[in-house]
């Protein structure tokens, strides 16, 4: 005999099931309601550096510098220093051209006073001493123009009718004026300019000078030995420098190859 399951035992356990299940539904409702979930904060992007040199506006006010960038190389910034010490240096400049156009407008007056007296062999030595000056003045101005600055007006010329002998010792005096102060002194303050322009056109001129006025010293001492004809000198067109006979190979003073000299009489 065969005894039949009542209904209720199989009911009861899917009773239980559902009722399980609603009551975990109510509780996770209840929490939900008495403790609600904080939502997630969003994710803080990490800091970037500002940018060297950001874009610029048209028309923005200028912005300070970044933190952190340096605002610039000093080394390429001239300083007060150095912007007086070029200001020095071409005051120096011009004032050395002047006197050399000075010596040119005077050593042309004063060959023409010599062939008036006579004097063919003083008025070569002054045609060479003025064509030494001429170099000298065109050296001197072409580092002035690369300094981006002007030449000055020489001093007007003077209309003396001294005698030659007057007039070689007025160059002599001018020339070393030049040679032993002015030349010396501007080549000391070109020091702080560092250009090899400057040092070298002062440095070539000094050597033209001091044969300028060894040359002139022989006339002025005898002035018997320069009387009539004419005579030969030579000139280097690079330096200035001038000599009474080629008796070398290159220039003594910028090493020139000797024909580079040209001869004046």
């Amino acid at each position: 005999m065969t005894i039949a399951e009542p209904r209720h035992s199989i009911a009861r356990p899917l009773r239980h099931l559902m009722v399980g299940i609603a009551t975990s539904c109510v509780l996770a409702g209840t929490l939900s309601a008495r403790e609600p979930s904080t939502p997630l904060a969003p994710a803080t992007p990490a800091p970037t550096a500002p940018a060297a040199n950001p874009p610029k506006t048209p028309g923005a006010a200028p912005t300070a510098p970044a933190v952190g960038v340096r605002p610039g190389n000093k080394k390429d910034q001239p300083s007060a220093a150095g912007m007086v010490g070029r200001d020095q240096t071409i005051s120096d400049l011009q004032e050395a051209h002047a006197i050399a156009a000075s010596l040119v407008a005077d050593c042309e007056r004063y060959a023409k006073q010599a062939d008036e007296e006579g004097q063919g062999q003083v008025a070569s030595l002054l045609r060479a001493v003025k064509r030494s000056n001429e170099i000298r003045q065109r050296a001197i101005g072409n580092v002035i123009q690369k300094l981006n600055a002007q030449e000055k007006a020489p001093a007007s010329p003077g209309s003396s009718r001294a005698k030659s002998a007057e007039n070689i010792k007025a160059l002599i005096q001018t020339i070393d004026e030049q040679k032993d102060k002015g030349i010396p002194t501007y080549l000391a303050r070109a020091k702080t300019e560092v250009n090899r322009d400057v040092s070298q056109a002062l440095r070539y001129s000094r050597e033209a000078l001091r044969e300028q006025s060894a040359m002139l010293g022989e006339a002025r001492d005898n002035p018997a030995q320069f009387k009539g004809g004419t005579k030969e000198y030579y000139v280097s067109r690079t330096c200035g420098f001038m000599v009474d006979k080629l008796d070398f190979q290159k220039c003594p003073v910028c090493l020139a190859a000797r024909d580079d000299f040209e001869q004046v009489k």
